[in-house]
Parts: C-alpha cells; sequence; structure tokens
C-alpha cells in the first residue's frame, strides 16, 4: 500500500517537473529586456496670447501646533546622491573672473570665466542641487543634500563655516543688499536668516511648506514661495503679508526693480500661472496663464517678465499681456538671462537659444549633447555660461554669436575601490 500512494505521487510530479525544467541539450531561449522607451511629453494646450486668470484659490487652512508637525515630517530627497557631474544649478559669478558652479558630484567648482582653468573644488558629503551665491567679500554660499549651509573663500574654496538645518537643503541662498545677512529656504518649512560672517541664526521663520529660494527687494523684504507667498520683514523674520498659491508646494518667486512681485500659483481649476502681486499689500495684479507648472522663478527686466515653462515668454510687466512667445510646447524651458537686448534660455531637450528680447526673432542657437537641468548665465563681458547635464561639460558662449570659447569637463565622483580577496600561499 506504501509503495502503490508513493507510487501515484510520482506520477504526479514527474510532468510537472518536466514542464518546469527543459530537456537536457535543449537551449533555453533569453529574452533580453527591452528599454522602455522615452515617455512622449504630455499634450497641453497653449494658452491664449493675452488675457487674464481669475485669482488663485485661497489653500486650505494648515495646522501648525507641535503635534502637526510632529506627524507631517519634512520630504525626504528623491535622489540621494547620482555619480557623475550632473549640474542643475546655474553658474554664478564672483570678483576677479571667477565662474562658481555647484554639482551632483557633491563640488563647487571655480573656474577662470576666461579660459576655464580649474582654480579649485569643494567636496560635501551629499551632493548640490541648487546655485549657489556669492557674497560681497567674495564668500560663496552653498547648500546641500546634507542639510547644511557652507560658507567657502571665493579665492581658495577653504570652509569659513557650515550651518546644519534639519532637513535637505534644494533652494539657492539670497542676501541682503548689505551683504551681512544670508537667506535660506530649506524642506524643513522654515527661513533661516543667517549672519554672512560666521553663520549665527539671526532670526527663524516657519513656512507651511517645504520652502523655495528666497529672494530680496530693493527694500529688504524676504519672499518665499510654499503653500503660499510669504512677505517676511528683514529686521526679525515676522509675516508682512500672505498669497495664497492654490496648491502645497514651493513655488519660485522673484522679486522686480518696480515695486512688483513676481510668482507662480495654481486656480481652482488646477491650471498654472505667472502672477504679479503688490510688494506692500500681497494683492493680485495680473496674471498670465501657463500651460504647466513653472520650474524655475521668472526674471524681469526692460519692462518686461520673461518667463521659462513650456514655452518661452515674454510679458509685459505693467498688464501681464503676451509681447511675444517661443516654442512649440512640450519641452521645459528654464529661466531666462537677459544681457543687452539679449534673451538666453536652455531647454529639456539640450538646447540653448539667444533670442531678440524686443521682437523674441532668433539670434543664435547651441546644440549640447544633453538635456539641461540647469540654466544657462550671461557673465562678465557677455558671455554666457551653461552647464550640461549627462557628459559633465560647461561651456562658456560668446553671446553675439554663439561661438565656443572654452569648455570644461568635471571630474566624477571616485569610486571605492573593492577590497581585494588575499592570496593563499604555499605553505
Amino acid at each position: 500500500m506504501t509503495f502503490s500512494f508513493a507510487r501515484s505521487w510520482l506520477l504526479v510530479l514527474l510532468p510537472a517537473a518536466a514542464l518546469c525544467f527543459p530537456l537536457a541539450g535543449h537551449a533555453q531561449q533569453v529574452v533580453s529586456p527591452v528599454p522602455l522607451p522615452r515617455q512622449s511629453p504630455s499634450v497641453v494646450l497653449r494658452p491664449p496670447r493675452t488675457g487674464r486668470v481669475n485669482a488663485s484659490a485661497p489653500a486650505p487652512a494648515l495646522n501648525f501646533n507641535r503635534r502637526a508637525r510632529r506627524h507631517r515630517p519634512p520630504p525626504k530627497p528623491v535622489i540621494e546622491f547620482v555619480p557623475g557631474g550632473t549640474v542643475s544649478s546655474a553658474p554664478v559669478f564672483g570678483p576677479n573672473g571667477i565662474v562658481y558652479l555647484a554639482s551632483w558630484n557633491c563640488r563647487v567648482y571655480a573656474l577662470d570665466s576666461m579660459t576655464g582653468a580649474l582654480k579649485w573644488k569643494f567636496t560635501a558629503p551629499k551632493m548640490f542641487n541648487a546655485s549657489p551665491v556669492v557674497g560681497t567679500s567674495g564668500t560663496v554660499y552653498a547648500g546641500a543634500y546634507d542639510g547644511k549651509v557652507y560658507a567657502l573663500d571665493g579665492e581658495t574654496g577653504a570652509k569659513k563655516w557650515e550651518f546644519a538645518t534639519r532637513a535637505l537643503l534644494n533652494a539657492t541662498p539670497a542676501l541682503s543688499a548689505s551683504g551681512d545677512t544670508v537667506y535660506v529656504g530649506g524642506h524643513d518649512r522654515t527661513v533661516y536668516a543667517l549672519a554672512s560672517d560666521n553663520g549665527a541664526v539671526k532670526w527663524r521663520t516657519l513656512v507651511g511648506a517645504a520652502a523655495s529660494s528666497p529672494a530680496v527687494d530693493k527694500d529688504g523684504a524676504v519672499y518665499v514661495g510654499a503653500d503660499k507667498i510669504y512677505a517676511l520683514k528683514p529686521g526679525d523674520g515676522t509675516t508682512k503679508w500672505q498669497f495664497p498659491t492654490g496648491y502645497d508646494a514651493a513655488s519660485p518667486v522673484a522679486a522686480g526693480d518696480n515695486g512688483l512681485v513676481y510668482a507662480q500659483a495654481h486656480d481652482s481649476a488646477g491650471r498654472s500661472q505667472i502672477c504679479a502681486l503688490d510688494d506692500r499689500t500681497g494683492r493680485q495684479l495680473w496674471a498670465y496663464p501657463l500651460a504647466e507648472r513653472m520650474a524655475f522663478p521668472p526674471v524681469s527686466s526692460d519692462g518686461r517678465v520673461y518667463v521659462g515653462a513650456d514655452q518661452l515668454y515674454a510679458l509685459r510687466q505693467s498688464s501681464g499681456h503676451l509681447v511675444w512667445q517661443y516654442g512649440q510646447g512640450g519641452v521645459r524651458w528654464s529661466t531666462p538671462t537677459v544681457y543687452q537686448g539679449i534673451v538666453c534660455a536652455g531647454s529639456g531637450s539640450g538646447q540653448v537659444v539667444a533670442l531678440d528680447a524686443a521682437k523674441g526673432d532668433v539670434l543664435w542657437t547651441f546644440a549640447t549633447n544633453d538635456p539641461l537641468l540647469s540654466f544657462p548665465r550671461f557673465g562678465p563681458r557677455g558671455i554666457v555660461y551653461v552647464a550640461c547635464e549627462g557628459d559633465r561639460k560647461v561651456y562658456a558662449l560668446q553671446g553675439r554669436t554663439g561661438k565656443v570659447l572654452w569648455q570644461f569637463t568635471q571630474d566624477p565622483l571616485p569610486v571605492p575601490a573593492a577590497p581585494s580577496t588575499p592570496r593563499r600561499t604555499k605553505s
């Protein structure tokens, strides 16, 4: 009986095994993984050339008590570290002809702006994702994903001081007009005012979400985007006014020289818009619809506001009416940079374009090998500096023609060598 029971089980298991294991002498077909195609950009409706959009819907009230903050931890970075030399920050310029860049490979670079020669590099424990800023004394201030603000000597790269926040830093610091205060917005939903010479805290203000890069107007007021646009008094950080953005996310913000603050907001239908606010009261003066959410703050110059979104837009500062637009949509454009009647910007497709500021006509284009997470910036003598994503190159282009003057290749972060296996010795 026992033998018959075992034999019956064998009759069941042997055919199943034959299905699971191929016969000897027959090669198995190995299917190579097919790389996923790049997702095509979403089809978006182009906004009308002119017109206004209704004011943004008020953001829901946020609970700022201690218990609510304890149950809403600051957001964590999606990427802790990416090897290589991707740059998502813009070049910044200091005295003595130096250009500074911060990179995903955990480094801040100082290059000679005329030759591209490396002067120094500073390495932090984690990546830099936002642009540094240069103080009046030549000190370079940069925030990293380790949550620290670093103050570096602009000539040597030596660290002067560091200040630790409670979460990662993904925003560019800002400086007061006198240069004695550094303003920092963090993912810990806090805006810090630090003494520029030693990093001591002057004040700190809690906002309702991760804070954007601060902007400072001509009167010293500090503006940050979070769940709302906050206008803060420079002396103590108390709130001057608030403007609802319509969503719980950091909003790009810029302060113009004409008493206006430019910010992004969403209306009640979820549509994005660039709006102009009165810097004294926060009242919305005009708004212009955009096809998608902006990635960078706008810039104002010569009576216009230049916006990089799904296209490049030039709007009138006084009314928000469209002057011209460039692009076909579906590709994200950076914050433009303006110099002597030329507007320059970079796209996610790797193109750098220079346009006539008055009409939007194309003056020249330059194709890089990779998408641009950084955005170009005019520097001394009208030279355009731009950093690329995958090939780790930094280009200096002649602003009138787009001719390449020099290029610099960043070094990747060294990878620790694998431990060697000890050899066996014969006895």
